[in-house]
Formats: C-alpha cells, sequence, structure tokens
C-alpha cells in the first residue's frame, strides 16, 4: 500500500468551476494529481472521477477517443456536486506510455483496434493501475464514493479496494472517427455507455438431490454474511437428464431448493441440462420451465450445430450457461452459434475438464478467451478443477484482461457425492476476497 508523503497543494480556478489542487511528489512527469472541490464532506458519498492521462485526447483534442469529452463532463459534474474529486494518474495509454501509444495507433490505421493493438505490441490488453487513486482518497478519508466512469473493471477494483461503490455512468457517443474505438471498449473491455451493466457469476454445483437440502442451506447461510460485488451472482448448479423429470421424488426436493434460493439475494439456482436429441430436449425444456418457474438460469451441456433452434428456444425462458470445451469448441466460429450467444446475453463456459476436475492450462485459457474476445463474446465463464488453494490461474486471467470472469467449481468441492462444505465456504471466501 502506498504511503502518501505531503502533497503540494493550491487553489485552482477554472472554467469548469473552483476546486483545490493537491500534486504529491514522486518521478519526474509522473506525479498523481487530485482536483478537489472546496468543503469537501468525506461523511457523504463522494463524486470520483479516476482519469488516466491522455495527452492527444485531453490536450490536442484527438477524435480517436472520448478521454477529453470525458475529462470536461467529469469536471462539470463534479463541479456541480460540490462534493468530488477529480483524480488524474499519469498512466498514458492504458499503462503503456505514449511512444507505444502512438505506435498503436498506427496499427489501428492498419485495422487492428485498440485492444488489438496494444497486444501486438506485447502489453496486456489493459495495463493501468489503480493504486495511487486508492492512496488517494484514503489520505482524504473518504469511504463512500459515486465512482463516473463507463469501464466495470475501474468499478470492481474500487470495490475490492474496500470502497462502498455506486457506477455513474459518463456517457459518450461514438463519431465516425471512433466508431471502431467504441465498439472495441464495449465488446473487448466490457465499457457499458448508460446501458444495463454484464453480471458475472461464482459458481459450484450441488449434487445432493437424492439426498435433501442440508448442504443448500449451510452454502446459502454462509453466503448472506459474506460482501459480495454488487453486479456478482452466485450460481447453485444442480444437473438433470430427461429420466430425472420423471422421477417425482427429485422433482419434490428441486422445487424446494429452487424456492429456498429464489428467497436468496443475487443467487440462482442453475440447472445443468445434458440433452438426448433435439427433440426430446426441446421438450425436456418446456418441461422444466413449467414445473419451476422460480429457475431463471440454464445450462445445456454437450451442444453442436444440430442444437442450434434448441438454443434459440431455450433463451426464451433463461438465461444460458453454453459449456465449450476442445471438441466442440470450433461452435464459436459459426456466426448462428455467436449470435444466439451474443443477442441474449448468454455466458460461455470453457470447460475442458468433463466433470474430472482436471485443470486447463493458463496459456490453453488465454487461447480460447482470445478467440471469443475477438468475436465480441465478453460473458466468459472458466470451469475444470477449481477448488480453494488453486484458484491462481483464474485470478491471473482477470488481472489480464481486466475483466470480472465468471467461474464455476464441481469435482474438487466434493466427497462422496457430497458437497464438502468446508471446502466449499473456503472456494467462495478466497473468490470474494480477490486471493
Amino acid at each position: 500500500m502506498k504511503r502518501l508523503s505531503k502533497p503540494a497543494s493550491a487553489k485552482l480556478p477554472t472554467k469548469y468551476g473552483d476546486f483545490k489542487i493537491l500534486v504529491w511528489p514522486t518521478k519526474k512527469g509522473s506525479e498523481p494529481v487530485a482536483i478537489v472541490t472546496p468543503n469537501l464532506n468525506v461523511a457523504k458519498p463522494v463524486l470520483i472521477r479516476i482519469h488516466s492521462e491522455c495527452l492527444t485526447g485531453d490536450v490536442f483534442g484527438s477524435l480517436k477517443c472520448d478521454c477529453g469529452l470525458q475529462r470536461s463532463l467529469a469536471l462539470r459534474q463534479i463541479s456541480k456536486s460540490k462534493n468530488g474529486i477529480f483524480i488524474y494518474l499519469r498512466q498514458e495509454g492504458r499503462g503503456i506510455g505514449l511512444h507505444e501509444k502512438i505506435l498503436a495507433y498506427r496499427l489501428q490505421e492498419l485495422g487492428y483496434d485498440t485492444h488489438e493493438a496494444s497486444i501486438k505490441l506485447g502489453h496486456q490488453p489493459d495495463s493501468r493501475d489503480y493504486s495511487w487513486a486508492k492512496a488517494i482518497l484514503n489520505y482524504f478519508g473518504v469511504k463512500k464514493i459515486e465512482l463516473l466512469t463507463n469501464n466495470p473493471a475501474k468499478f470492481s477494483e474500487m470495490f475490492s479496494d474496500g470502497f462502498d461503490v455506486k457506477k455513474v455512468p459518463l456517457v459518450m457517443h461514438p463519431t465516425t472517427h471512433n466508431a471502431k474505438y467504441f465498439d472495441a471498449k464495449h465488446s473487448k473491455f466490457k465499457h457499458t455507455f448508460g446501458e444495463k451493466d454484464a453480471y458475472h457469476y461464482f459458481g459450484i454445483t450441488y449434487k445432493g438431490l437424492q439426498s435433501g437440502t442440508e448442504d443448500i442451506e449451510k452454502i446459502l447461510k454462509f453466503l448472506r454474511i459474506k460482501r459480495r460485488h454488487p453486479l456478482l451472482r452466485i450460481h447453485i448448479g444442480i444437473s438433470l437428464e430427461n429420466k430425472t423429470l420423471d422421477d417425482q421424488k427429485v422433482i419434490y426436493r428441486l422445487k424446494r431448493i429452487s424456492k429456498k434460493i429464489a428467497a436468496e439475494k443475487d443467487v440462482f439456482l442453475v440447472i445443468h441440462y445434458n440433452p438426448n436429441s433435439p427433440g426430446q430436449a426441446s421438450q425436456d425444456i418446456k418441461k422444466i420451465s413449467l414445473l419451476f418457474p422460480n429457475i431463471k438460469h440454464l445450462q445445456i451441456n454437450n451442444i453442436s450445430v444440430k442444437y442450434l433452434s434448441l438454443l434459440k428456444e431455450a433463451a426464451r425462458h433463461f438465461t444460458l450457461i453454453v459449456p465449450f470445451n476442445d471438441s466442440n469448441f470450433g461452435l464459436i466460429n459459426n456466426i448462428k452459434i455467436r449470435k444466439v450467444i451474443i443477442n441474449n446475453a448468454a455466458f460461455i463456459l470453457l470447460d475442458n475438464s468433463g466433470g474430472k476436475g482436471k485443470q486447463e492450462s493458463y496459456n490453453s485459457y488465454k487461447q480460447k478467451i482470445n478467440k471469443c474476445i475477438g468475436y465480441g463474446l465478453n460473458n466468459i465463464g472458466i470451469a475444470g478443477g477449481f477448488e480453494p488453494g488453486s484458484l491462481q490461474s483464474y485470478f491471473r486471467i482477470s488481472k489480464y484482461y481486466k475483466f470480472d470472469f465468471s467461474i464455476d467449481a464441481e469435482s474438487r468441492l466434493h466427497s462422496h457425492e457430497r458437497l464438502n462444505i468446508a471446502k466449499a465456504t473456503k472456494y467462495f471466501s478466497q473468490l470474494l476476497k480477490g486471493k
């Protein structure tokens, strides 16, 4: 954690309003800046903009980005609020520096987007760091913030650093000069522009339909006391097949479980459905939707092209989760499959384990994720072999892409077909802490 020296400070009258400016001593040319409204009251929520330096947009008025417009609008809104801080961080080009940023500009002229250009130059898609922002907010004693941003990763970092955060959109509109830039921010960085935010989930699979609901009740009790990200959803999965739908004891237990989970905040039961044939699966999915009106999430396993119509039909009733492994990953090259996933905000689950608890390598996940993001498929989860103490690849992937990835765990959280509550709660604890 950064320990701040005493800043230089002065009054700063601007065309946006009167402020106080504070600058902390560090390497020349990289000093962090805070522009603060007079009479700051940290007992109330403080309107915050964390703005990364953009010489081309902030100074020269570049039309290739929206940075200068965001800076101006944020300063106006902060001045109007009379209780805000504009934090200016010297991390040009999403942290790659001005020289590399201009090389990225050149690549964009050749047809690459901003995400692709950074990777091609050997950088992360987004290399920015917000530790200075955290230190500056702590310096002022800020606890509750209203964050002016379209970037869910920035929101998540502030939440993970312990702040009580409300996201306030900073709505910009694309022009002929920056339309591709906006598209990349939306599809590859998950930025929202006044639209509904995308959720992510932490999931486990429950195998106890034959033995009662005690395991579920223990997990729900544990989750009630845990601080959770506002855009996080907890998924508890239960596997169903055609023959299961004719077992009245199982149906009764599942209805009890679905009602318990439906009463919990941001916790959802997910049916993991294994289809036998498209025709039979279509009937089963209609039956599931009628039998369990509380269940809104459905995972359809082992899909192929012949299940395209089924996916469309299921998407009318449920939020879809579509698993992919090595054998069917090529389906994302099918534009019709992609349209179903994108148009219905379905989740992709990269799961090469097959229920055997085998964890895929970081590089293998990364290769598949790059392919997905290249197609604008950004609701992505990873699964296979995850348990407490083996989440490093998940955290590494999330840090690299600056994404709130979803995750699912099954085999390694069970002992003799029963959910291991100690393991499951530790798994959730590590995910919620982010380490």
